[in-house]
């Protein structure tokens, strides 16, 4: 994680984390595979970044720079 934050960041961070199991059954002369995911999408929140626009104002302490797209 930290690495990706060292990259930067913009605008609205999200991301998609995805739980995975798979298995395998031999039946007969062949087999079955059996693969079911569950993705979970959510809002990611980091210290000391506000994001903001001219539709989503900053909270009252701050003042939103259109040019980054950053509450200041």
């Amino acid at each position: 994680m930290g690495a990706l934050l060292h990259a930067g960041v913009s605008g609205w961070p999200s991301a998609t984390l995805v739980r995975r199991t798979a298995d395998r059954a031999d039946v007969g002369e062949g087999c079955v595979d059996l693969t079911v995911a569950s993705p979970r999408a959510g809002e990611v929140q980091l210290a000391d970044y506000v994001p903001c626009d001219q539709a989503t104002p900053c909270p009252d302490s701050l003042e939103c720079n259109l040019s980054v797209g950053l509450c200041e």
